[in-house]
């Protein structure tokens, strides 16, 4: 199967999933960023929440960050949860830092930029792997990308 793609405008507390970011604007603690359930579950995953009940509602993936600019794969395991009180599901884990010799490759998200989601999951009903693309507005390599995607998006956040 193809993978799913969803691509999310980031706000300032879906860029404190960065500690740089986190560091450097006060958007609250949250540490995630938020996957919108119409999106989520009502186009690209409609059985996730019944899977996710059996564990705990919390979905272990593999997630390689690409970007911004031309940055090749930065690899993870982080977790998409969705806690009873959440209105969206959450791409959550702990901060993420910038890899080794990179370490301020995140320093420039803000709010605004994007994050091109291609889920993995082999035909199943719930994903095990993310490419994370992350398209700035400010890199000189995104800037062009980052115009034609924003054009995609009316008055929502996310899209698939």
């Amino acid at each position: 199967m193809a993978d799913r793609i969803a691509i999310k405008r980031m706000t300032a507390s879906d860029c404190t999933l960065f500690e740089a970011v986190f560091r450097k604007i006060d958007a609250g603690n949250q540490k995630a960023i938020n996957l919108n359930a119409d999106v989520l579950t009502g186009e690209l995953y409609p059985s996730l929440p019944s899977v996710a009940a059996a564990t705990n509602h919390e979905i272990a993936l593999s997630v390689s960050i690409y970007g911004p600019g031309f940055k090749g794969a930065h690899k993870l395991s982080r977790k998409i949860i969705k806690n009873a009180t959440y209105k969206n599901w959450r791409l959550d884990g702990e901060f993420i830092f910038g890899p080794p010799g990179d370490e301020s490759r995140y320093d420039d998200i803000q709010p605004g930029d994007l994050a091109v989601m291609a889920f993995k999951d082999a035909g199943g009903a719930s994903p095990t792997g993310m490419d994370l693309i992350l398209v700035s507005q400010a890199d000189g390599f995104d800037v062009a990308l980052h115009a034609a995607l924003t054009r995609l998006f009316s008055a929502k956040s996310m899209i698939c």
